[in-house]
């Protein structure tokens, strides 16, 4: 399996009449299927929805061409929302539709949506300049934070010059994004301490405990 770096095009719920986006959102997928996911809102450029886990291929749902259950270890939203069950379309452009149900935690209640999703090239992308997969080799890592006596309580994943992580920390979900050991997104007042191992900032300078899990 190649490193996946995607990004969400728009989002449909079933009660919606057209798609829209707003948030900058961003999923890293390593070699291994783990990912890291952040949601961050536009408007308000706080954290939407912050998830960790890994993905999972499940039998494809007649009509797709393939499903995928994301099974969270971390989830800003709660653990209530059920079972994480997309199913899977290319569409005309090369990017993937998914559809499925979920959980709406605006109105409380299950329904169906559609999200429009584009694989991007982390090898040509910044930040503010996000581009197509081109089909490149590419490479990743998974590290697991390690606060807590020893418990997993976090994850960061690099694909090339972007990584991205997510923690629960003193009561509180905290993240980043970094470009090239740079923070360029940050949520929470302990993340660049947290996340220090991996930016220039503090010259990964920390008493955070991190553990690499994976590379490939």
């Amino acid at each position: 399996m190649q490193p996946v770096f995607s990004t969400r095009v728009s989002m449909k719920w079933s009660k919606d009449k057209e798609p829209t986006e707003t948030t900058s959102t961003w999923v890293f997928t390593a070699s291994n299927g783990e990912f890291v996911d952040i949601r961050i809102d536009v408007a308000s450029k706080e954290p939407q929805w912050l998830i960790t886990g890994k993905e999972v291929e499940i039998p494809t749902k007649t009509g797709y061409e393939f499903s995928v259950e994301f099974q969270h270890q971390l989830d800003s939203l709660g653990g209530d929302s059920g079972a994480d069950v997309g199913n899977f379309t290319s569409l005309p452009d090369g990017d993937r539709l998914e559809a499925g149900e979920m959980f709406n935690h605006d109105i409380g209640e299950v329904m169906g949506y559609e999200e429009v999703w584009r694989s991007l090239d982390p090898v040509n992308s910044t930040p503010t300049q996000l581009v197509r997969e081109n089909g490149g080799a590419i490479a990743s890592s998974v590290w697991e934070f390690l606060e807590g006596h020893g418990t997993k309580s976090g994850k960061f994943i690099t694909i090339e010059s972007f990584g991205q992580g997510v923690v629960y920390y003193a009561g509180q979900y905290q993240c980043v994004r970094l470009f090239g050991g740079k923070i360029v997104y940050q949520y929470g007042e302990d993340a660049p301490a947290i996340f220090a191992k991996f930016t220039n900032d503090l010259d990964g300078k920390s008493d955070f405990k991190w553990a690499e899990t994976f590379r490939g």
